[in-house]
This record gives structure tokens, sequence and C-alpha cells, in this order.
């Protein structure tokens, strides 16, 4: 790796965050008139919401890359397929303990938040 990739890869990671940053700031007054107040606060919110899921996952990514690595290295390249199964596992579970935590709260949530009867 030379001197320039880390600098090139910070120089991509703000240019794609300035791109996104500027459309998304671009689009609201569009969708804002076509979607009404109510509907553009359920998809912000929902924009939110997956903008953060993936701190669910509780850095099981990075986890399986460096496993992956250190197979490879080790060469015990059979331990890979073990290490994908734990984290599919893993986020299996985490997904759907989540989903089970938050689905009954939805309701109550969107009552407490005074959504209008058609959202709800």
């Amino acid at each position: 790796m030379n001197a320039r990739t880390p600098l090139a890869n910070t120089a991509f990671n703000l240019a794609g965050l300035a791109i996104t940053s500027a459309l998304a700031l671009a689009l609201t007054p569009f969708l804002l008139l076509r979607l009404g107040e109510e509907l553009f606060g359920l998809w912000a919110l929902g924009g939110v919401v997956i903008t953060a899921a993936p701190l669910a996952a509780l850095g099981l990514g990075r986890a399986l890359a460096r496993t992956v690595a250190q197979a490879l290295a080790a060469g015990q390249p059979q331990h890979i397929r073990a290490a994908f199964n734990r984290s599919w596992w893993a986020v299996l579970i985490l997904s759907w303990g989540l989903v089970a935590v938050c689905w009954p709260l939805a309701g109550p949530l969107a009552r407490g938040l005074g959504a209008p009867p058609a959202l709800k």
C-alpha cells in the first residue's frame, strides 16, 4: 500500500458523503411537496432507522473479515465456511430479536408520536 491510498480513500469517502448530503438536500422540497408532511416525516424516520440498522450487527462484518484473513494467513481455509455460518446465524438471531422487540412497540410508538390515523 502506498502513501496515497489512505488519502485517496478519505477523499472518496468525503465525496460520497458530500454527494449523498447534496442529493438529500435537493430532494427534500420535492419529497415534501409530493408526500406531504406526515408521509415525509415517516420517510425521514425510516431513513434514520435504515441508516442506524448496521449498528445492530455489532461489528460482526469486521470481525468476519479479520477471521477470514487470519484463516487464510494460517493456511486454514476450511475455517472460513464455519466463520461465515456463525456470522450468518448471529446476524439472523440479532435481527429477529430486534424485530421481536420493535414490532410490539410500533403501535404505541405511533400513538405516542401523534401519527395520523392513516399512517398507523
